[in-house]
């Protein structure tokens, strides 16, 4: 009954490509019904039967050309219902015998899928696509899109979508009107905020065609994972692809992510008349804005400096047999994206942008030290300071920075005072660049006083008289010279390091509990402030060992107040020996600056394992100072740091 409804006399005489007229007997006519009069027509009479397979085995490409959508959807209604059998296998007989049957929407017909089982067509989707879709019109009816989704057919891929259109950007000059553009960029936006479909197995495939197609095969796509093809897609692909309206002046192109920045009044101030750089079209509509910054486009003058290791360190060379780094977050090779090109045309607001937005953030690569040794371990290594080229040099060498009256210096011309006040005061800066110091400063500078205590006797000159008098009873009780250091060695070098070995390996080892922090439980095993007070005290004084003065207060009991402060956390022995006496000053700046710095506390170790004297420099911030032994502790120090294996 199904195929009566659907073929017409005029198409069972097409279907059988005959001439004479071909009708459909009465459908009273049936198995069940009539079982007599059947088997006479058919055996006698030779009248045909046509089942669905017959049916199938009659269709050609020409006659499905020839058919209206509507016979088109009636025909797909006839296969989904109940006929999966004649479709659904790869090796059933409509797919075997490879019938174009479904219709694109330009009204060409295609068989479901090529021999590697990818689509040959795709289910409308709500956005427009480059990928060939069954005719919308006929997807409509619910039991042709029933059938059509268990046929296999899906939504085109959107990320195979998007691999398809970006080839064209790789044509010079690209020819594409900027709204066709602006669509190729929604759908970009739409495949990175949305997970990637599972249909998508052929995507990766497709990458490496896209690769080859815009000359980047360089890129490694073999091993991605697909769940990690979208962020692999953004970082490596999308930025040094030229599918972005850039604009310089009058000028227009496109231009990579990478190349261009943002249309803000900032930028367009600090790269002013720059014809090198290009900036984002302004007609691109606001719903982009968040692409733009997924894909990297500047919103700030692009910085490259490398990063710190997990030592604290910039690694400038690794190599056998030579090694060089950069303490102190100091990199060499900062280079700020057109920086040569601002310095050489100042504005007081321009100015004022690079130093408070460029500048100050990145001034530990003015200058700075770079250490380089033979070994990996930076033994016998050598120190020097050095400028960086592309950075501090063009910020020393050019006159870039403003005065009060609007007139242009080099920093070494000016005094920070000098710069107008929306210039964030920093004093640290202003030595890196080599700016002149106020007369307070340079006097510092000059009697090698710390400028921080001139200070303090500046305020003290204009504290109150009470005041006055409170400080001058604290300094009566000190003799106005700095205590001398207590002097103390040994008699038999080689007998004591045997001492001190053998005392390391038997002392207790450090234990930590397991709390909601770490609590060492060892804590209690030794007292090192009983030996340290010993140590170092001379003539009924007790000298801390960085700044060298006595401590600053006596207890009730009549002892000193001092922190014993542990020298190293990677020791993993508790010995009274490990431990360093401070004041209590001294011992707070010790554990910020150097305990709290894995680059500080390498550079310490390195001191201590290559000094022969016992006192080894010490950078406490912005504080040149040292730290100082006794012989006999310092001799201590140096032979469990050279014979024993520290914790990890």
């Amino acid at each position: 009954a199904e195929l009566r409804k659907l073929l017409t006399h005029d198409q069972l005489r097409e279907l059988f490509q005959s001439d004479d007229d071909i009708k459909w007997l009465s459908g009273e006519i049936t198995q069940d019904r009539t079982p007599d009069l059947r088997s006479y027509l058919m055996s006698e009479l030779d009248v045909e039967e046509i089942r669905p397979e017959t049916f199938i085995e009659l269709l050609t490409d020409e006659f499905l050309q020839a058919q209206t959508d509507t016979w088109i959807i009636q025909f797909y209604n006839f296969l989904g219902n109940d006929k999966s059998e004649l479709w659904k296998k790869p090796d059933s007989i409509l797919r075997k015998k490879k019938i174009k049957f479904l219709r694109l929407e330009d009204n060409s017909h295609v068989i479901p899928f090529q021999s590697d089982g990818r689509p040959n067509a795709y289910l409308p989707s709500s956005s427009k696509t480059n990928f060939p879709t069954i005719k919308k019109n006929i997807f409509e009816d619910k039991s042709v899109e029933e059938f059509l989704r268990n046929l296999g057919l899906i939504e085109p891929d959107l990320f195979a979508e998007v691999i398809e259109l970006l080839p064209k950007y790789a044509d010079t000059p690209i020819s594409l009107d900027s709204q066709k553009n602006i669509e190729d960029l929604r759908k970009i936006s739409k495949i990175l905020s949305a997970p990637l479909r599972s249909e998508a197995k052929n995507s990766i495939g497709k990458l490496k065609i896209l690769l080859s197609k815009l000359g980047l095969e360089g890129l490694e796509v073999e091993q991605i994972e697909p769940t990690k093809l979208i962020p692999v897609f953004l970082k490596m692909v999308l930025p040094s692809i030229k599918f972005l309206r850039a604009i310089n002046g009058n000028r227009e192109a496109y231009k990579a992510a990478k190349e261009i920045y943002s249309n803000t009044d900032e930028l367009h101030m600090y790269f002013e008349n720059n014809p090198n750089v290009w900036f984002v079209a302004k007609s691109y509509p606001e719903d982009l804005e968040p692409l733009f910054r997924e894909l990297s486009v500047g919103e700030s003058p692009r910085v490259k400096r490398k990063d710190k290791n997990n030592k604290g360190y910039i690694v400038i060379q690794k190599s056998h047999g030579w090694h060089k780094r950069g303490l102190n977050g100091f990199d060499p090779g900062i280079e700020i994206d057109e920086l040569e090109y601002a310095l050489n045309r100042p504005t007081t607001e321009k100015s004022e942008f690079i130093w408070n937005k460029i500048v100050l953030p990145n001034a530990d690569c003015i200058r700075g030290i770079v250490e380089s040794s033979s070994r990996k371990t930076y033994e016998d290594s050598r120190k020097e300071e050095q400028i960086s080229k592309n950075f501090g040099r063009l910020l020393m060498d050019t006159p870039w920075l403003p005065d009060k009256q609007g007139n242009f210096h080099k920093p070494a011309e000016l005094k920070l005072d000098d710069l107008p006040e929306s210039f964030v005061r920093d004093e640290k800066l202003a030595n890196q660049l080599g700016m002149k110091k106020d007369v307070l400063g340079k006097l510092a500078e000059e009697a090698g006083i710390p400028l921080n205590v001139l200070e303090r006797v500046k305020r003290y000159a204009e504290a109150p008289p009470e005041i006055q008098k409170q400080i001058d009873s604290l300094l009566s009780r000190h003799d106005g010279k700095q205590s001398e250091f207590p002097q103390k060695a040994s008699s038999n070098v080689d007998r004591r390091r045997k001492k001190i070995i053998e005392k390391y390996h038997k002392a207790p080892k450090k234990k930590y509990e397991k709390k909601p922090y770490s609590k060492k439980a060892t804590a209690n095993t030794i007292d090192p402030k009983i030996w340290l007070r010993e140590t170092y005290t001379k003539e009924g004084r007790m000298i801390c060992q960085i700044c060298k003065n006595e401590m600053p207060f006596k207890k009730k009991d009549g002892q000193y107040y001092f922190e014993a402060v542990e020298l190293l956390s990677d020791f993993d022995r508790e010995m009274e020996e490990l431990y360093i006496a401070l004041c209590p000053l001294c011992a707070a700046m010790y554990n910020e600056f150097v305990k709290h710095d894995e680059g500080a506390v390498e550079s310490l170790k390195n001191a201590l394992i290559n000094s022969e004297d016992a006192e080894v420099p010490l950078q406490l911030g912005e504080l040149n100072t040292s730290l100082r032994f006794v012989k006999i502790h310092f001799d201590d120090i140096n032979t469990i740091l050279q014979t024993v294996e520290m914790r990890p």
